[in-house]
């Protein structure tokens, strides 16, 4: 174990003579000064970023460069002995990209003498190289949307499954990766749901989707979207990158206070018979006793809470630490207490950010982060309608410290160190209401059993109990060097070190029949990568072209022959895996730039699915067993080829218009295989072969810097097809008998159109307004988000046996909603007073998620003589989208 953590450091530091950050959090400023009149170029001129501790002198050429900038808004001074001097404002900084500035200056014997000018924002920014997406802070929260992730799902390319998880470009959900300062945050094991778990059904998806990373929408500065193909410094990761560079400690006290109900009206489903008559199936036949439905009693079904309260309550603030010189700090929280709009569920969440920072010197930052966040929630599934104490709940808890120091050498030159520490804490099981706990899987488990139509369950407890601890080390830093005018080199390596362990109980009940299995996971993977990325900027193009080298070892062990599990145990060779990047941008004129991207991009498949079940490897334990499902440690990386090309236009003074085509090959998808070996063996087992294809246009509109009028709308016409749409779908297929899928097929996320527009109306406040328009209008905006989008694919079935019906070749009906959110400041001294009022689904339009395959409508099987088809099982809610929910808030900001 220490000769491969040696050997990885070694290899690392082997293969880049600096080291490497794993995602941009910074950007760039570069210009020219020169002489007003003569039009010559101006050297030593002073350009300052106020309040940001960042600057630059010109050079001989009147060229400057300002290097590691975080995102945001600026003001710059511009100032030379003899020469006016100027103030410019508005100026916008984003991750990973350069904003090109010129200034003219004007002789003056006046000293002190000062112009200031508003910068417009450049719609078009010409070293965009692939599909790219910045979404401000104020676009996040004031969206009527719950958390980030729902503004990511109205991005072009982004497709939300029926279960709520987010696909991009066609790609399955665990090709996203959520990166917060340059940080990977998610948990390695998925809080130990692995494929096989996740897939098991819809309420398992649901449940596993809402285990992703949780982060106060207060403390995000800038969210970067980055579809399809991205530069070599990130990796790992073959669909999408949605970096959140969080915000900055400020120099002067500002803060912000927001209370959120909980919906205020009442929910169609949290009620005796709501779609239809409730079954009340019998608990006792002999007695004709039955099990009643009823809404719960408590706020969140009983589970304690410190406010016993139903709504959300968060906040901000930052400014200078007292007494400390240089020191400021950046803080922000949320708790919320959410009930399920569904007959019963409920969703806790806690989270605490705070960022420190320290000047050593203007050239010289320590940034401290500190993020903790624990999650408890039941997610609703209909089989337990009528017992829902009994069905299982989530306590899923993260903590993250980023220890990062930042040291500008010069104006062209700069580099980062990053050390990150987290750990990933989940449990999933039953919960003791009475004690408080959870169940004892041992002793307090017991079988589950349905009513006579074998529906909803009317006795036992939920069959799983499932318990998930991760420990990340990693090392990262970075080198950024100008090199001339036209080259910005980067390069570096990063290191992660993780101690994964887990715990899986099934049907604990032996006594009762159950299996009783205990899966145990403890491993320590290492992961190294390494990087050289080149961004070359001439006037007439721009190219990003990089190579990037990944470095995996699983440290464990697999069968030397899979298809036999007798032939003895072998060691793991560690992956290595090598990428080359290339992203060119060519500006046409000033308002038009076309672009093309092109990527081999690697994935390691996820641990929980590469140590899944390897108690298995054991033949004697496998023969007992009748299907099984191994994990395999020898998968080899995933991999994608992808290819896009796109123009952006600006239309007008204030608008941008981009068309993006793409084309995606899949090949080494993880999937699964069956084996039947003699009567002793039948197991599938994870191999690379699933594969696929995606082909789409991306069209967006945006409108940004109108005053009373922004938006946006995003289109997306994609094809995603192949072989699987799982990683289990073939096991599945062995345990029901069917045969493995030869050829592609529509995806189960394989939505062929998907539109979204959103857009905000505001009336600015006037100087001159009189008393009533101060009172009611000023400072009113309304933010609408509008969201169409074609079905998912299903398989239908009919009474004809003979007849063959390839898999997902119908389609669900289309879906739609439009949410609103009415916003009114009001400014009194030393801060703004707002209200707000959220509506999502304003028109209550019945979306269908799921319908039943023979009819191809929601709740309608067709037929009602089989078992598990009465209208009350049927009427599951949750194969519907969300109702109209209806939330007031009120804020403070200062």
């Amino acid at each position: 174990m220490i000769k491969r953590l040696i050997a990885a450091i070694l290899l690392s530091f082997l293969l880049s003579f600096f080291s490497l950050i794993s995602a941009g959090t910074t950007g760039k400023i570069s210009g020219t000064v020169t002489d007003i009149t003569t039009g010559a170029p101006l050297p030593g001129v002073n350009i300052l970023l106020i309040d940001a501790r960042l600057g630059a002198s010109t050079d001989s050429r009147g060229r400057f460069f300002i290097m590691n900038v975080p995102p945001g808004i600026y003001q710059i001074e511009v100032s030379m002995l003899g020469y006016q001097k100027i103030i410019k404002r508005n100026v916008q900084v984003s991750v990973d990209l350069t904003t090109n500035l010129n200034f003219r200056l004007s002789e003056t014997p006046i000293p002190g003498d000062e112009v200031v000018v508003v910068a417009e924002r450049p719609l078009i920014q010409k070293d965009i190289t692939s599909k790219q997406t910045y979404i401000g802070s104020k676009e996040i929260t004031e969206l009527p949307v719950r958390d980030f992730k729902d503004v990511l799902a109205i991005q072009a390319g982004v497709v939300k499954d029926a279960a709520g998880r987010l696909h991009v470009r066609g790609g399955r959900t665990d090709e996203v990766a959520y990166l917060i300062d340059g940080v990977y945050v998610e948990d390695p094991l998925k809080g130990g749901f692995d494929s096989e778990m996740e897939e098991s059904d819809l309420a398992r998806q649901r449940m596993a989707g809402n285990l992703g990373i949780s982060i106060s929408e207060e403390a995000i500065d800038e969210m970067v979207v980055i579809s399809g193909t991205f530069n070599a410094e990130y990796g790992n990761v073959m669909s999408a990158i949605v970096n959140i560079v969080t915000r900055e400690a400020t120099r002067k006290y500002s803060g912000k206070l927001e209370v959120l109900t909980d919906y205020l009206n009442s929910s169609p489903y949290r009620k005796k018979d709501a779609l239809v008559t409730d079954k009340n199936p019998i608990l006792d036949a002999s007695s004709q006793t039955r099990i009643t439905y009823s809404k719960p009693d408590n706020y969140f079904q009983g589970y304690p809470v410190m406010l016993e309260i139903p709504g959300q309550l968060q906040g901000s603030l930052s400014g200078p630490v007292p007494l400390f010189k240089n020191f400021s700090f950046f803080f922000s929280g949320k708790y919320s207490n959410f009930n399920d709009y569904l007959p019963h569920g409920f969703h806790l969440d806690r989270n605490y950010f705070a960022k420190l920072t320290y000047f050593v010197s203007p050239a010289l930052k320590i940034n401290f982060t500190e993020n903790l966040s624990r999650q408890i929630f039941q997610v609703y599934d209909h089989d337990w309608k009528y017992l829902p104490r009994n069905q299982g709940l989530n306590d899923v808890s993260q903590r993250r410290h980023i220890l990062n120091l930042s040291h500008t050498l010069s104006s062209r030159m700069f580099y980062t160190l990053n050390l990150h520490l987290s750990s990933h804490r989940s449990e999933f099981g039953v919960w003791d209401w009475n004690n408080q706990r959870f169940k004892d899987p041992d002793t307090e488990y017991r079988k589950g059993d349905r009513d006579n139509e074998l529906e909803f369950y009317i006795k036992g407890t939920d069959d799983l109990y499932l318990k998930s601890e991760t420990d990340l080390y990693s090392l990262k830093a970075d080198f950024n060097y100008q090199a001339g005018l036209h080259h910005e080199f980067k390069s570096g390596f990063e290191f992660r070190y993780q101690e994964l362990n887990s715990v899986r109980r099934l049907e604990p009940w032996p006594e009762e029949g159950g299996i009783n299995l205990t899966f145990p996971l403890d491993y320590d993977p290492i992961e190294a990568a390494v990087y050289l990325q080149d961004k070359i900027e001439y006037d007439y193009f721009i190219i990003n072209a990089g190579l990037r080298v990944d470095y995996v070892d699983v440290n464990t062990k697999i069968w030397q022959e899979i298809d036999n599990p007798e032939s003895g145990l072998q060691n793991i060779s560690p992956k290595l895996q090598w990428s080359p990047r290339l992203g060119m941008a060519f500006p046409i004129t000033e308002e038009i730039i076309f672009h093309f991207a092109y990527g081999h991009f690697f994935q390691f498949p996820s641990y929980s699915d590469v140590y899944t079940n390897l108690i298995y490897l054991n033949p004697d334990v496998l023969k007992q067993i009748s299907v099984a499902l191994v994990g395999n440690p020898g998968l080899k990386p995933q991999k994608t080829v992808s290819y896009e090309a796109g123009l952006r236009f600006q239309t007008t003074s204030n608008s941008v218009f981009e068309i993006t085509a793409y084309y995606k090959d899949m090949e080494n998808l993880l999937g699964t295989h069956f084996y039947r070996i003699g009567q002793q063996y039948r197991y599938s087992i994870f191999i690379n072969n699933d594969y696929g294809s995606v082909k789409g246009i991306d069209l967006s509109w945006r409108i940004l810097t109108n005053r009373y009028l922004t938006g946006a709308l995003n289109y997306t016409y994609s094809v995603a097809t192949g072989n699987a749409s799982f990683p289990t779908d073939q096991a599945y297929n062995a345990y029901f008998e069917l045969e493995e899928t030869k050829q592609e097929y529509p995806l189960d996320f394989d939505r062929r159109h998907v539109l979204s527009a959103s857009f905000t109306l505001a009336y600015p406040s006037r100087n001159n307004a009189s008393g009533w328009e101060k009172l009611l209008l000023s400072n009113l905006s309304l933010n609408a988000l509008l969201q169409l989008a074609s079905g998912y694919p299903y398989t239908p079935i009919t009474d004809d046996p003979t007849l063959f019906i390839p898999p997902n070749s119908a389609r669900m009906p289309w879906i739609s909603t439009v949410d609103i959110r009415l916003e009114k400041r009001w400014p009194v001294p030393g801060m703004n007073l707002g209200a707000f009022a959220e509506i999502t689904n304003l028109f209550d339009i019945l979306n269908p998620l799921i319908v039943q395959p023979y009819t191809g409508r929601l709740w309608d099987t067709g037929k009602l003589d089989l078992l598990a088809t009465g209208t009350d099982f049927v009427h599951d809610p949750a194969d519907a989208g969300p109702p109209r929910l209806i939330r007031i808030g009120a804020l403070i900001l200062f």
